[in-house]
C-alpha cells in the first residue's frame, strides 16, 4: 500500500477555475454528460507489466477485491522507516497481507476515517522500471516504480473542505513478485503476484 505523507494541498479554490475552463458557452444546457469509459479491464497476471496495470486500475477504480488478488498468501509490507520513526524494531515496520487489505479497504470503501474524511477519487501514475532478479530472493522477480505519484481527493465531513493527501515528490517503490502455483484460464500460465513491498524514501 502506497503511503500518503502529511503534505496536503487545499483544492477548494481550484474548483471555480476548473470550472471555467471547461465550460464551454455554446453547448446546450441540457446536454447529457458523455458516458464515462473504463480505463480498461483487468489483464491477465502473467507478466509484471499486467500485474502493475491491475494495480493501478484497483486503486484508481477503488476495487477491494481485485486489489487482494495481486497480492500473494506470504505478502509482506515493508514501510519507508521514516513513516514509523527511529530505532523501532522490525516487526514495527512491516506487515502483512490481512492487514495491507484492511489498510486498502479503509482507503476504497468511501467511509469517513478517524479524521472525518471520505476519500472521493484516487489517482495513481507511476514509471515502471525493468523487471530483474530480486535481491530478496533469487526465484523471485522485483521492479523498481519511480516517480510514484499517489493523489487522495478528499472530502471533510463536517465542514465540507476538499483536500488533496498525496505523495512527496521523488517516491519509489521495490515491488517483488513471485511465480505462483495457479494458473491463468486464459492463457494457462503461472500466475504472477506481489510478494514483497518496499517503500523508499524520496532522493
Amino acid at each position: 500500500m502506497l503511503r500518503i505523507h502529511a503534505r496536503r494541498a487545499p483544492i477548494l479554490f481550484l474548483l471555480p477555475v476548473f470550472a471555467v475552463l471547461t465550460a464551454c458557452p455554446f453547448d446546450p444546457p441540457d446536454r447529457p454528460d458523455p458516458p464515462i469509459t473504463p480505463i480498461s479491464e483487468y489483464l491477465s497476471q502473467v507478466t509484471i507489466s499486467n500485474v502493475l496495470h491491475n494495480l493501478r486500475l484497483a486503486y484508481v477504480e477503488r476495487k477491494h477485491e481485485e486489489y487482494g488478488k495481486l497480492l500473494d498468501d506470504a505478502f509482506t509490507f515493508v514501510f519507508d522507516p521514516r513513516d514509523v520513526g527511529p530505532e523501532k524494531p522490525w516487526s514495527d515496520l512491516t506487515w502483512g497481507r490481512g492487514d495491507e487489505l484492511d489498510s486498502a479497504w479503509n482507503m476504497f470503501n468511501g467511509q469517513p476515517n478517524m479524521d472525518d474524511q471520505v476519500v472521493d477519487r484516487i489517482e495513481l501514475a507511476f514509471d515502471e522500471g525493468t523487471p530483474r532478479i530480486s535481491e530478496v530472493n533469487d526465484e523471485w522477480k522485483m521492479v523498481t516504480l519511480t516517480a510514484v505519484d499517489l493523489k487522495l481527493f478528499t472530502t471533510e465531513q463536517h465542514s465540507g473542505d476538499e483536500w488533496i493527501l498525496e505523495t512527496p515528490g521523488g517516491y519509489e517503490a521495490n515491488l517483488h513478485f513471485v511465480q505462483t502455483d495457479e494458473v491463468d484460464p486464459k492463457t494457462e500460465a503461472p500466475v504472477l503476484k506481489i510478494v514483497l513491498w518496499e517503500d523508499k524514501p524520496p532522493r
